[in-house]
């Protein structure tokens, strides 16, 4: 297969132990569609009349202009004769993601308050800010109570900003 382009469902390796060549990606369900469809040598017309929609939905979906509803792609993958799985894959460990958030709102609290670390006007050095950073977020994560989503507009990591460095 020198080419990219799927013409067959017979294409796309579905074990982890296929012999085959990486197979091109698989971007959409309008690209699983058609090639089920073609796998089964079934029309546009055919699984529209199948699957109780207008043949145009179809056609729409295939060529990626329509954004179908989940309930009208259950009606095409039964139609196809194909079960449906929508599963949420995490982008990564839940766990490293609210500690990411926690140490977001540690990181914000003390800079919105500078007056939450006392250390009798001193400014804390690059070791024990990070010091108190994580003692914050563990505090976060610890308590059941806290709210670290409250008031995210997004959940992106946060890079630590640099404190003045002064001497002890």
């Amino acid at each position: 297969m020198l080419n990219n382009k799927i013409n067959s469902i017979d294409d796309v390796p579905v074990s982890p132990q296929s012999k085959k060549a990486p197979p091109p990606v698989i971007r959409s369900y309008a690209d699983w569609v058609r090639l089920i469809r073609l796998d089964l040598r079934m029309t546009q017309s055919e699984l529209a009349q199948h699957a109780k929609l207008p043949q145009s939905h179809i056609a729409a979906i295939e060529k990626g202009k329509l954004d179908p509803r989940l309930s009208t792609l259950r009606k095409i993958f039964e139609a196809l004769s194909c079960e449906m799985v929508l599963e949420p894959r995490p982008a990564g460990p839940l766990q490293e993601v609210l500690h990411q958030r926690a140490r977001h709102v540690a990181l914000r609290r003390l800079t919105e308050n500078p007056g939450m670390i006392d250390l009798e006007g001193r400014e804390p050095n690059e070791s024990l800010f990070l010091q108190i950073v994580e003692k914050l977020t563990k505090d976060i994560l610890y308590n059941p109570k806290e709210r670290v989503w409250r008031d995210a507009k997004h959940h992106q990591t946060v890079p630590l900003p640099t404190p003045k460095n002064t001497t002890d």
